[in-house]
Order: structure tokens, then sequence, then C-alpha cells
């Protein structure tokens, strides 16, 4: 497998426990995605300490700190050595990543894993996307630190793969096992959010979506409970009793009365 070296002007990128670097006046722009660990960012006296997700925006002429401390990290990297954009010089800025860098991310991860014919051009283009995103969140004021942007990105993420799960039988460690972080990571991150474990939403996502199967379709009980993933209609009818009250059939019944 070949892999990106400094003339592709980006990559994966790590450092140890101990690294430390310090810049009164650097000379490039990097952007460095942290995909794990923990590297904390110092400038004008303030740390911010970067995990998954975390976003290190390195501008030209900037002053700051690196480093880490009992455990390294591991991210991706893109770097202009150029220095022709005005945009890429000023003051270094940290952040958690929005929708759109994280998505960049994952592309330059992508091509990083099965690297092919164009590698080097693709992802220098996807790295200069990524840093053209980067300036524009730190010029704009959006990339202000929030140490709860980044349970707020996975907890949604998780959300929306619970959700697309619905009706595939999925249990939640499963649904979220594709997001690439641990289910454990992952379900603190959704009981910060949302106040519930990802578990218990997943009950409750599939009770509120049978209640609207039953309310609006003429589904029999047991393709709704087989549709939602239950195991058995009788174990459907036991949970959905539990969260509302009613039997499926109950619960049918007022809708069609009320309706």
């Amino acid at each position: 497998m070949r892999h990106f070296d400094r003339t592709d002007q980006g990559g994966r990128k790590s450092q140890p426990p101990g690294y430390r670097y310090e810049t009164t006046c650097y000379d490039q722009l990097q952007v460095i995605y942290i995909t794990t660990g923990r590297l904390i960012f110092e400038t004008g006296g303030a740390d911010t300490v970067l995990q998954r997700g975390g976003v290190a925006l390195l501008r030209e002429t900037s002053a700051f700190s690196l480093r880490c401390e009992r455990i390294g990290y591991r991210g991706i990297w893109w770097a202009d050595y150029t220095r022709s954009v005005p945009a890429f010089r000023g003051s270094a800025a940290a952040f958690v990543a929005d929708a759109g860098i994280h998505a960049l991310a994952e592309m330059m991860l992508a091509e990083i894993r099965s690297p092919s014919l164009g590698s080097a051009e693709l992802m220098n283009s996807i790295g200069r996307s990524l840093a053209w995103r980067a300036v524009r969140l730190a010029e704009t004021g959006a990339a202000n630190y929030d140490p709860r942007g980044a349970a707020r990105f996975w907890a949604e993420a998780a959300r929306q793969a619970v959700d697309a799960n619905l009706y595939t039988g999925l249990g939640v460690r499963e649904a979220l096992s594709s997001l690439g972080m641990s289910y454990r990571q992952v379900s603190r991150h959704f009981t910060e959010i949302f106040g519930v474990a990802p578990k218990e939403y997943q009950v409750r996502a599939r009770i509120a979506e049978a209640e609207r199967l039953l309310a609006t379709t003429s589904l029999p009980v047991t393709t709704v409970a087989l549709e939602l993933g239950y195991c058995s209609s009788q174990h459907f009818a036991t949970q959905f009793q539990e969260a509302t009250g009613r039997s499926p059939r109950e619960y049918r019944a007022q809708a069609v009365k009320l309706g």
C-alpha cells in the first residue's frame, strides 16, 4: 500500500505522549483533524483540548503551541507551503469540526485507506477544501470552541444511525458500529445530549413508529412487529404495552375511534 508523504501535502498524522511544538511565527498553513487521542492547543495563554472531531487551524504567521501529555493523538493533516493565499495567514484557532469538515475528513481517510490512480491529486483537492472550510469558520466567528460540539455531532450521528435501522432488526450496538467510535464513547455522548441511552432511544423510536403504523395502516400486528425487527409479536406486544399502557390492538382501536 502506498503511503502519502510530505510532497503530497496531506495524509495521516500522529504524535506520541510527551510531544511538544511551539512557534511565534508559523511558516505555513496546516489543518489537523483529530481521529483518536488528545492534542492540547494553546494560544494567548488558553488551552483547548482537542479530541476526536477536533480541528487545529494553524495559519502562517500565527503563534501557538501544541502538546500531548499522557496520551498522544492520531489524525489527518493538510498543509500549504506556497504562501500565496492571503486568507491562509493570520491567527491560529481550534474548534470542533462542523458537518462539512467531518465529511471532507472522512473522504480523506477513505482515500488514505484505499489509495488508487490519482490519489495524491484527489487528497490535495480535498485537503484544500478542508483548509478553506476551516478558514471560513474562523473568519465568520463560527469556530469558537464549544466543548459540547463534538458530543452534539456524534450524538446526532448516532440518532440518525438508529433511526435509519428501525426496520433492519439490528441491535443498537450493531446500528452504531458504522460510526467508527466505540459504543461506550457514543453512548456517553448520546446520553449527555439527549438525556437517554441509545438503547432506550431505540426502543422509544420503534414504539413511536409502531404507533404510526397501527394508526395509519391496516397491517396486522404481527407484521408490524416483524417489520420493526422484533423477534416475535409477543415480545413486541409486551414492550408496546409497557411503553404505552395499552396493547397494540387496543391502541389501534382507540386510534380508529378518534380518527
